[in-house]
């Protein structure tokens, strides 16, 4: 079902770009459909499109840094992070990818900071968990303790809120 929306979707963005190439919001759904489906050289390749036609596209911005940390290049990913956090300074979760980028270039100062602005969105215990392991690796065994059990409570409550949901849909 999911897969034919989204088929149906890249035959109307690749209409769309026929009639109008240079149109900067179909070529960044179009970038954001390639990424959802985890295509990133596709993603890449439209979302970079549209920001050179709107560089102010902050979520452009986020998703390319994202993918960047998702693929493990994040030196590559701090340029638009950073500007995804310039256009739009309330975006809290660009602070927890950048946090990850720093983790895996081992900036842990800089990753500590970034995710503890982040943390206070994480509903699924992974920055509590990116934050125990930079805490980990800077010997702050206390933090990073905390930040463990906090990311296991996160975790517990996200299945929980599952099995609730799956419950509820069983019953008559």
């Amino acid at each position: 079902m999911i897969l034919n929306k989204m088929r149906e979707a890249f035959a109307e963005f690749k209409m769309a770009l026929d009639r109008e190439p240079e149109e900067a919001e179909v070529l960044y759904q179009l970038g954001r459909a390639h990424y959802y489906l985890a295509e990133f050289p596709d993603a890449f390749e439209a979302l970079e499109k549209s920001l050179r036609l709107d560089p102010y596209n902050a979520e452009a911005n986020f998703i390319i840094g994202e993918g960047k940390v998702h693929t493990q290049v994040p030196e590559k990913a701090l340029p638009f992070l950073t500007k995804a956090l310039q256009l739009d300074p309330s975006m809290v979760k660009a602070h927890g990818e950048l946090g990850k980028a720093f983790l895996q270039m081992n900036r842990l100062e800089n990753a500590v900071k970034e995710l503890e602005l982040a943390s206070s969105l994480d509903q699924s215990g992974e920055l509590y968990y990116q934050l125990f392991r930079a805490y980990s690796k800077l010997n702050l065994k206390e933090k990073a303790q905390r930040a463990l059990d906090q990311s296991n409570k996160l975790r517990q409550d996200k299945i929980d809120r599952e099995r609730a949901r799956i419950a509820s849909r069983q019953q008559p």
